[in-house]
Protein backbone atom coordinates (compact mmCIF):
# COMPACT_ATOMS: atom_id res chain seq x y z
CA UNK A 1 0.00 0.00 0.00
CA UNK A 2 1.43 3.40 -0.79
CA UNK A 3 2.36 5.56 2.11
CA UNK A 4 -0.35 8.25 1.25
CA UNK A 5 -3.28 6.09 1.65
CA UNK A 6 -2.83 6.50 5.56
CA UNK A 7 -3.00 9.90 5.66
CA UNK A 8 -6.49 11.67 5.95
CA UNK A 9 -7.15 15.47 6.20
CA UNK A 10 -9.60 18.12 6.33
CA UNK A 11 -9.50 21.45 4.45
CA UNK A 12 -12.21 24.07 5.82
CA UNK A 13 -13.60 26.08 3.05
CA UNK A 14 -14.03 29.19 5.66
CA UNK A 15 -15.87 31.11 3.08
CA UNK A 16 -18.78 28.48 3.53
CA UNK A 17 -18.85 30.02 6.85
CA UNK A 18 -20.24 33.21 8.57
CA UNK A 19 -18.17 35.96 6.78
CA UNK A 20 -19.18 38.27 9.51
CA UNK A 21 -17.47 36.51 12.31
CA UNK A 22 -14.25 34.50 10.63
CA UNK A 23 -12.89 34.79 14.32
CA UNK A 24 -15.97 32.27 15.47
CA UNK A 25 -15.07 29.97 12.30
CA UNK A 26 -11.72 29.72 13.11
CA UNK A 27 -12.06 29.11 16.70
CA UNK A 28 -14.34 25.93 15.76
CA UNK A 29 -12.07 24.78 13.42
CA UNK A 30 -9.59 24.68 15.78
CA UNK A 31 -11.65 23.07 18.21
CA UNK A 32 -12.54 20.40 15.64
CA UNK A 33 -8.63 19.38 14.80
CA UNK A 34 -9.14 20.60 11.74
CA UNK A 35 -5.66 20.35 9.36
CA UNK A 36 -5.81 22.94 7.19
CA UNK A 37 -8.32 26.41 6.66
CA UNK A 38 -8.83 26.32 2.82
CA UNK A 39 -8.30 29.60 1.02
CA UNK A 40 -10.07 30.46 -2.50
CA UNK A 41 -8.40 33.21 -4.09
CA UNK A 42 -10.54 34.49 -7.21
CA UNK A 43 -9.47 37.72 -9.17
CA UNK A 44 -12.60 37.81 -11.67
CA UNK A 45 -10.52 36.91 -14.57
CA UNK A 46 -9.49 33.38 -14.72
CA UNK A 47 -12.85 32.47 -12.72
CA UNK A 48 -15.88 34.52 -12.64
CA UNK A 49 -16.38 35.61 -9.45
CA UNK A 50 -13.92 37.53 -6.80
CA UNK A 51 -12.96 36.16 -3.18
CA UNK A 52 -10.57 36.80 -0.83
CA UNK A 53 -7.26 38.65 -1.00
CA UNK A 54 -3.83 39.45 0.44
CA UNK A 55 -4.82 40.92 3.42
CA UNK A 56 -7.65 38.59 4.82
CA UNK A 57 -4.84 36.24 4.48
CA UNK A 58 -2.39 38.00 6.32
CA UNK A 59 -5.53 38.10 9.07
CA UNK A 60 -5.48 34.49 9.55
CA UNK A 61 -1.92 34.04 9.33
CA UNK A 62 -2.20 36.66 12.64
CA UNK A 63 -4.78 34.58 14.08
CA UNK A 64 -3.44 30.96 13.80
CA UNK A 65 -1.01 28.57 13.36
CA UNK A 66 -3.11 26.47 11.25
CA UNK A 67 -1.99 26.15 8.17
CA UNK A 68 -3.58 27.64 4.96
CA UNK A 69 -4.54 25.49 1.97
CA UNK A 70 -4.54 28.78 -0.55
CA UNK A 71 -6.19 27.81 -4.10
CA UNK A 72 -5.03 30.28 -6.81
CA UNK A 73 -7.78 30.59 -9.12
CA UNK A 74 -5.94 33.78 -10.78
CA UNK A 75 -4.46 35.14 -13.85
CA UNK A 76 -0.67 35.23 -13.99
CA UNK A 77 0.17 33.52 -10.59
CA UNK A 78 3.83 34.04 -10.73
CA UNK A 79 3.07 37.86 -9.92
CA UNK A 80 0.95 38.06 -7.15
CA UNK A 81 2.55 34.49 -5.19
CA UNK A 82 4.77 37.03 -3.16
CA UNK A 83 1.87 39.14 -1.97
CA UNK A 84 0.41 36.47 0.05
CA UNK A 85 3.28 35.93 2.30
CA UNK A 86 3.07 31.90 2.82
CA UNK A 87 4.95 30.56 5.43
CA UNK A 88 5.92 26.98 6.69
CA UNK A 89 3.57 24.37 6.35
CA UNK A 90 0.91 26.13 4.56
CA UNK A 91 0.21 24.79 1.18
CA UNK A 92 -1.10 26.50 -2.49
CA UNK A 93 -2.00 25.64 -5.74
CA UNK A 94 -2.22 27.07 -8.84
CA UNK A 95 -3.52 26.30 -11.98
CA UNK A 96 -1.26 25.29 -15.02
CA UNK A 97 -3.53 27.06 -17.56
CA UNK A 98 -3.61 30.33 -15.89
CA UNK A 99 0.23 31.11 -16.73
CA UNK A 100 3.19 30.30 -18.86
CA UNK A 101 5.46 30.11 -15.80
CA UNK A 102 4.87 27.06 -13.90
CA UNK A 103 8.42 26.61 -13.07
CA UNK A 104 8.37 29.86 -11.55
CA UNK A 105 5.30 29.72 -9.85
CA UNK A 106 6.25 26.47 -8.36
CA UNK A 107 9.82 28.03 -7.23
CA UNK A 108 8.17 30.84 -5.88
CA UNK A 109 5.85 28.72 -3.20
CA UNK A 110 8.57 26.47 -2.63
CA UNK A 111 10.74 29.21 -1.56
CA UNK A 112 8.63 30.04 1.42
CA UNK A 113 8.80 26.45 2.85
CA UNK A 114 5.02 25.85 1.37
CA UNK A 115 4.06 22.71 -0.06
CA UNK A 116 3.45 23.03 -3.65
CA UNK A 117 0.22 21.94 -5.53
CA UNK A 118 -1.59 22.12 -9.36
CA UNK A 119 -5.22 22.51 -9.39
CA UNK A 120 -7.06 20.57 -11.95
CA UNK A 121 -10.35 21.74 -13.37
CA UNK A 122 -12.94 19.79 -15.56
CA UNK A 123 -11.47 21.32 -18.71
CA UNK A 124 -7.70 20.87 -17.84
CA UNK A 125 -5.71 17.76 -19.33
CA UNK A 126 -4.50 15.96 -16.30
CA UNK A 127 -1.03 14.74 -18.55
CA UNK A 128 -0.47 18.39 -18.37
CA UNK A 129 0.90 17.45 -15.18
CA UNK A 130 3.44 15.01 -16.05
CA UNK A 131 6.17 17.40 -16.59
CA UNK A 132 5.91 18.61 -12.88
CA UNK A 133 5.34 15.79 -10.95
CA UNK A 134 8.99 15.46 -9.38
CA UNK A 135 8.42 19.07 -8.62
CA UNK A 136 4.78 19.02 -6.72
CA UNK A 137 3.44 18.44 -3.21
CA UNK A 138 -0.02 17.64 -4.09
CA UNK A 139 -2.55 17.61 -6.91
CA UNK A 140 -5.83 19.53 -6.08
CA UNK A 141 -8.51 17.76 -8.70
CA UNK A 142 -11.36 20.61 -8.60
CA UNK A 143 -14.94 18.40 -8.69
CA UNK A 144 -17.33 21.75 -9.93
CA UNK A 145 -17.33 24.48 -11.96
CA UNK A 146 -14.33 26.94 -10.33
CA UNK A 147 -15.86 30.21 -9.09
CA UNK A 148 -18.96 29.30 -6.87
CA UNK A 149 -19.86 27.13 -3.61
CA UNK A 150 -22.60 24.89 -3.13
CA UNK A 151 -22.42 23.68 -7.10
CA UNK A 152 -23.15 19.92 -7.65
CA UNK A 153 -20.80 17.55 -8.73
CA UNK A 154 -19.91 17.29 -12.42
CA UNK A 155 -20.49 13.87 -14.01
CA UNK A 156 -17.50 11.65 -14.69
CA UNK A 157 -15.27 13.14 -11.69
CA UNK A 158 -15.20 9.32 -10.45
CA UNK A 159 -13.27 8.15 -13.39
CA UNK A 160 -11.02 11.94 -13.26
CA UNK A 161 -10.70 11.55 -9.51
CA UNK A 162 -9.85 7.52 -10.70
CA UNK A 163 -7.07 8.60 -13.42
CA UNK A 164 -5.23 11.02 -11.32
CA UNK A 165 -5.17 8.42 -8.16
CA UNK A 166 -3.25 5.88 -10.85
CA UNK A 167 -1.16 8.61 -12.21
CA UNK A 168 0.26 9.52 -8.81
CA UNK A 169 1.38 5.82 -7.90
CA UNK A 170 2.88 5.30 -11.27
CA UNK A 171 5.12 7.84 -9.89
CA UNK A 172 6.19 6.41 -6.84
CA UNK A 173 6.42 9.79 -5.20
CA UNK A 174 4.10 10.27 -2.50
CA UNK A 175 2.01 13.06 -4.06
CA UNK A 176 -1.12 14.14 -1.88
CA UNK A 177 -4.72 13.54 -3.47
CA UNK A 178 -6.97 16.40 -2.60
CA UNK A 179 -11.06 16.80 -3.58
CA UNK A 180 -12.59 20.34 -3.67
CA UNK A 181 -16.25 21.11 -4.81
CA UNK A 182 -19.15 19.23 -3.32
CA UNK A 183 -17.56 17.06 -0.83
CA UNK A 184 -20.86 15.42 1.00
CA UNK A 185 -20.87 12.47 2.46
CA UNK A 186 -21.84 10.34 -0.09
CA UNK A 187 -19.24 11.99 -2.66
CA UNK A 188 -16.34 11.45 0.32
CA UNK A 189 -16.99 7.98 -0.18
CA UNK A 190 -15.94 7.57 -3.26
CA UNK A 191 -13.96 9.64 -2.95
CA UNK A 192 -11.91 8.17 0.03
CA UNK A 193 -12.30 4.65 -1.98
CA UNK A 194 -10.42 6.54 -5.04
CA UNK A 195 -7.27 7.63 -3.33
CA UNK A 196 -8.07 11.12 -2.15
CA UNK A 197 -6.30 12.35 0.97
CA UNK A 198 -7.15 15.81 1.50
CA UNK A 199 -10.71 17.11 1.58
CA UNK A 200 -12.17 20.67 1.24
CA UNK A 201 -15.02 20.53 3.39
CA UNK A 202 -17.57 22.92 2.33
CA UNK A 203 -21.43 24.41 2.10
CA UNK A 204 -22.57 20.79 0.56
CA UNK A 205 -21.34 18.98 3.56
CA UNK A 206 -20.01 19.97 7.11
CA UNK A 207 -21.07 23.71 6.66
CA UNK A 208 -24.80 22.78 5.35
CA UNK A 209 -26.97 25.23 6.73
CA UNK A 210 -29.30 24.14 9.99
CA UNK A 211 -26.89 21.62 10.54
CA UNK A 212 -24.26 21.21 13.62
CA UNK A 213 -20.31 21.51 12.26
CA UNK A 214 -19.23 19.39 15.20
CA UNK A 215 -21.40 16.79 14.94
CA UNK A 216 -20.35 17.38 10.50
CA UNK A 217 -17.23 16.76 10.72
CA UNK A 218 -17.08 13.89 13.14
CA UNK A 219 -19.35 12.14 10.26
CA UNK A 220 -16.78 13.08 7.61
CA UNK A 221 -13.89 11.61 9.86
CA UNK A 222 -15.44 8.63 9.73
CA UNK A 223 -16.31 8.38 6.56
CA UNK A 224 -12.67 9.41 4.83
CA UNK A 225 -11.20 7.24 7.51
CA UNK A 226 -13.43 4.21 6.47
CA UNK A 227 -15.19 3.70 10.08
CA UNK A 228 -18.51 2.33 10.72
CA UNK A 229 -18.92 3.14 7.00
CA UNK A 230 -18.84 -0.64 4.82
CA UNK A 231 -20.26 1.00 1.53
CA UNK A 232 -18.64 3.23 -0.86
CA UNK A 233 -20.26 3.01 -3.87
Amino acid sequence: MNERNNYKALSSVITCGNWLNFENEIKKIEEEGIEYIHVDVMDGIFVPNFMLGTDIVKVFHKRTEIPLDVHLMITEPERKISYFNLRQNDQCSFHLSSTRCPNECITQIRSNGSLVGISLSYTENVNDILPFVDDIDFINVVCVRPGFPGQKIIPGMKERVKEINDLINKTGRNILLEVDGNVDYENAKWMTRYGANIFAIGKTGVYAEGTNFHNNVLMMRKIINNTGEDEYV
